[in-house]
């Protein structure tokens, strides 16, 4: 990124610009966002929502009221088509500080202005998401796609495909990205308490339903030895896609987090596009969070080191999410200290010392059924059905997730016609569900 703003020079660069020389023809579906992380120096989230709450103030209604109409034909749209940028990029800055609700206020009188922009629609379903509201966000995202299909005849593009997909799957939360040398990171001498610790959990996932049992267990397992000495070795989490791995492990950090004096950290083992990330990118994510500057200059070896020997001298709680494989998590897992990992995966890791593993399957009947109940409220699903349809998802959360939204979605259809056509042995049941939900961007088997 930065070779490609130094050549270009004092030229502007085009967004399509910067996507081809940094990924060529197969960006990232969260090309938008990557990019601004990159580019993304102090980590001053607060004065950059400031900013843009300043400078909206200005805009103190329509442009070029009372100049001739041709005037304001021509240039009224491009204006607002500016102003609609700014208004999301203050949005994306919100709810890292909070007022997920206000983002909604403030997108949802623009979405009719401009029906096509991805964006003010993404962002108020993640809000919306945050606040409990699934059914809601669902609901925009369809409206959304029946615009674009009447209006334009195309289906919904890479952004909201992916935040709907996150939705389905109940991951969809606002992960703070751990920026060298961010504002809100506490220096390792600095640690005196708990209030300055560093904490970087994804927001906790406001509807996560049952796993009393796993979460019990998981908080019991996290807890640090009395007498202060080791942990007694890491702890992870595994099941299918869309089993709820990563918001069990958020929640149970969030139980657990005020006996990790040292921070509390949140962390990918893939990227965006679903690769391996390399240990050494791992490790530049946790130093700079636990405030670290890395040098450009460190080599892989470097940083592993750096990261293995601060953490056997700390406590903290690491979520190491989506892990790899067992190289990856054996790069990172110092042999001993007080620092506890907390990891979520496929596999199950077994060759780690004292692992302790929770397995998740399919919810209890009564748990799925409040899961569906819950987002379907409006939606009013008898009890007989809803077992029926429990049952044919196999309790699966994802899978109940993407039920409710079919149901949502298409309210012509009854829970048991739905029923009758999950049950229909001549019918793909996943191609069902994903056809009529989203052709690409679901899959319970990946």
């Amino acid at each position: 990124m930065l070779a490609t703003l130094v050549i270009a020079g004092e030229r502007r660069l085009a967004a399509h610009e910067i996507h081809q020389v940094l990924w060529g023809t197969a960006p990232p579906v969260t090309v938008r966002a990557q990019v601004h992380t990159y580019v993304y120096a102090a980590g001053g989230i607060a004065q950059a929502a400031e900013l843009f709450t300043d400078a909206l103030g200005q805009w103190r209604g329509p442009a070029l009221i009372g100049a001739t109409e041709f005037l304001e034909a021509s240039e009224a749209p491009r204006l607002e088509g500016l102003r609609m940028p700014v208004l999301e990029e203050k949005a994306a800055a919100d709810p890292s500080l909070g007022p997920v609700r206000r983002v909604v206020e403030e997108l949802a009188p623009c979405m009719p202005l401009f029906p096509f922009r991805e964006g003010l629609r993404s962002l108020p379903m993640t809000a919306l998401s945050q606040c409990g509201r699934q059914a809601e966000a669902i609901t925009l995202y369809h409206e959304g796609r029946s615009v674009l299909a009447e209006h334009l005849t195309v289906d919904p593009g890479d952004e909201l495909n992916s935040t709907f997909q996150s939705l389905l799957a109940g991951t969809l939360i606002a992960r703070p990205t751990l920026p060298e040398g961010a504002d809100t990171a506490v220096r390792p001498e600095a640690v005196s308490s708990r209030e300055e610790a560093y904490t970087a959990l994804p927001p906790d996932l406001v509807d996560l339903t049952g796993r009393h049992a796993e979460l019990r267990r998981l908080r019991e397992w996290l807890k640090p030895a009395p007498d202060g000495t080791g942990c007694a070795g890491p702890v992870v989490v595994t099941g299918l896609a869309g089993s709820g791995k990563t918001v069990l492990a958020v929640r149970a950090g969030y139980g657990i987090a005020p006996a990790y004096p040292d921070g509390t950290l949140f962390v990918r083992g893939r990227d965006t596009s679903g690769y391996r990330r390399p240990p050494a990118d791992i490790a530049g994510d946790l130093l700079r969070g636990l405030g670290e500057r890395v040098a450009p200059t460190a080599g892989s070896e470097e940083r592993v080191w750096r990261l293995r020997t601060r953490l056997t001298q700390s406590r903290c709680l690491v979520i190491l999410d989506d892990a790899a494989d067992e190289a990856q998590v054996h790069a990172l897992v110092p042999g001993s200290g007080r620092t506890q990992f907390l990891i979520t995966g496929r596999p199950r890791f077994a060759t780690l010392p004292r692992v302790r593993v929770v397995a998740l399957g399919g919810l209890q009947l009564c748990e799925a059924m409040d899961l569906l109940n819950g987002i379907t409220s409006g939606v009013g699903v008898s009890t007989d059905d809803a077992e029926r349809l429990v049952r044919l998802c196999d309790g699966h959360p994802a899978a109940m997730r993407a039920v409710a939204a079919q149901l949502i979605a298409k309210p012509h259809w009854t829970p048991a016609y739905l029923a009758d056509r999950l049950a229909d042995p001549c019918r793909d049941t996943l191609g069902l569900l994903r056809a009529k939900v989203e052709p690409t961007a679901f899959s319970l088997l990946n």
